[in-house]
């Protein structure tokens, strides 16, 4: 089996073209909408559209791919499955991938060259290389799990703000812009909390925010996260009218974040077997998709 086979076959496990490519480049290609349709007079650019919504995409397989060789010594132990651990790949493999991402993104962004994108490109590489490294204080932060969630998660944030770049400083940007994207970007913060909360039956030899905050605190932390995601992406498209298209479809999300409230509420009354609080979330992510393509379209 040839390089490109393995890491088709890593490629598969570790980040699929569907969803979670499809979803990351649909992600850039949609803010980019939204912005230039609701917030900002910028012309839509097809190269834009296509280098910034491949960047993510390469962008995110990178960081996957650092993640197998950081993460490898405690995968062999809580996941075993893994590609690296199995041997569907080498550690050679995984470098060569992460060398071939740097350089496609570079690429990838030389048409941007001397605008606050590509600066921003380079400052996402940048954090990738301090989060590979565990910000040089691996001691502390690989065995606490609100530690890594702080140090590492506002990667998801710097990608946002590099879809924000294309449409000049993010200093000289409207407000509500910014907001609207930090709201839409919460949706990974949440997806992140809820995916390691269990029920007092469910848990294990694995760190989970409801062992360590207590169900309890997961659920406050995780409802809070959605609310501010809701509030922050209404707030951003406040200055459209009530009956406008965009603000008709972003009940859709909404109705969405009432049933997370009421099942984080019922978890709380019943503590053994959490609900399918991922789930959830994604349906969340999914309803914001779909209320942004509809706005747009109609």
């Amino acid at each position: 089996m040839n390089y490109f086979s393995r890491m088709h076959r890593f490629s598969k496990q570790m980040y699929p073209f569907f969803p979670a490519q499809i979803l990351t480049f649909g992600i850039f290609v949609l803010n980019y909408m939204i912005l230039s349709r609701y917030f900002i007079s910028h012309e839509v650019s097809a190269i834009e559209l296509v280098c910034g919504g491949l960047t993510l995409t390469v962008l995110g397989f990178g960081l996957r791919a650092c993640d197998e060789i950081k993460d490898y010594p405690t995968d062999k132990i809580n996941f075993p499955n893994r590609p690296l651990v199995v041997g569907v790949v080498s550690h050679r493999d995984v470098w060569i991938s992460i060398w071939a991402s740097v350089i496609i993104l570079l690429a990838l962004n030389i048409p941007f060259w001397g605008r606050p994108v590509f600066g921003m490109l380079l400052f996402n590489l940048f954090y990738g290389f301090l989060m590979f490294k565990w910000f040089f204080a691996e001691r502390h932060i690989r065995p606490s799990l609100p530690l890594a969630l702080l140090s590492h998660h506002p990667i998801v944030f710097l990608n946002y703000l590099y879809i924000a770049t294309f449409f000049g400083n993010i200093f000289d940007l409207p407000l509500k812009a910014i907001a609207f994207l930090i709201g839409f970007s919460l949706m990974l913060t949440a997806w992140e909390i809820s995916r390691k909360m269990r029920g007092t039956s469910q848990e294990d030899t694995y760190t989970t925010y409801t062992k360590i905050w207590g169900i309890p605190g997961a659920v406050t932390v995780l409802a809070t996260i959605m609310t501010l995601s809701v509030v922050l992406t209404h707030w951003g498209l406040s200055d459209l009218p009530m009956a406008s298209p965009m603000r008709v479809a972003w009940l859709l999300p909404t109705f969405v974040w009432l049933w997370i409230l009421i099942q984080c509420g019922r978890f709380l009354s019943s503590r053994q077997v959490a609900p399918e609080l991922r789930k959830s979330v994604e349906l969340y992510g999914s309803a914001l998709m779909v209320a942004g393509i509809a706005g747009l379209l109609l």
